[in-house]
């Protein structure tokens, strides 16, 4: 199986040229940057839900880094619900914003990659001899063209690069959880 799917991906890749592959793995990097986002997030939840729960945390040595933070940025113990209320906003809206990008960058991906494809069979088929037209229903090459090629660069393509990107997250969230908790996070999985 993982034969034939590095098999297919060498094929696949043949088909583009330096600079798509380029963008590929530059895109993989964006997602790579999105899952990091994602988990500081997520992370930014604790010390917000702590404050709200029980504003008195403040003056915890359990909870030194509430404490570092806030001695950090010289915000008063009273602010502290704003501020940390502040932060959690602030990265909410920067990941999800950043997710945003990500998709509409795989999305942009696969239309760039759909039309190299479609131009490719279509100087394929230009460049074939009067013989192939001739023996050829051109309604099935047209179809390879329009739809087919539409059907693998959504269903396949894109459907790849979206497990890539959600799997990039997922593996963040799950080392995040690890290093904050490791004796409940395995007792998950």
């Amino acid at each position: 199986m993982f034969r034939n799917l590095y098999k297919n991906t060498r094929v696949f890749l043949t088909l583009l040229s330096r600079k798509q592959i380029f963008y590929i793995f530059f895109l993989q990097f964006i997602m790579i940057i999105a899952g990091i986002l994602e988990i500081i997030a997520i992370a930014s939840v604790i010390p917000f839900i702590s404050l709200i729960s029980d504003p008195n945390i403040v003056n915890n040595e359990n909870y030194y880094y509430i404490n570092f933070i806030l001695s950090s940025f010289n915000i008063d113990k009273a602010d502290a619900i704003n501020f940390f209320g502040f932060i959690f906003i602030t990265f909410f809206i920067c990941s999800n914003l950043f997710i945003g990008l990500t998709q509409s960058l795989i999305i942009f991906t696969t239309n760039r990659v759909e039309k190299i494809i479609i131009n490719k069979l279509f100087a394929n088929y230009l460049f074939e001899k009067y013989i192939f037209h001739v023996e050829k229903n051109s309604a099935l090459l047209i179809k390879n063209i329009e739809k087919e090629v539409s059907r693998f660069a959504d269903a396949v393509f894109y459907q790849f690069l979206e497990i890539n990107s959600r799997s990039i997250i997922t593996v963040f969230i799950v080392i995040g959880l690890i290093l904050v908790d490791t004796k409940s996070a395995l007792m998950i999985m």
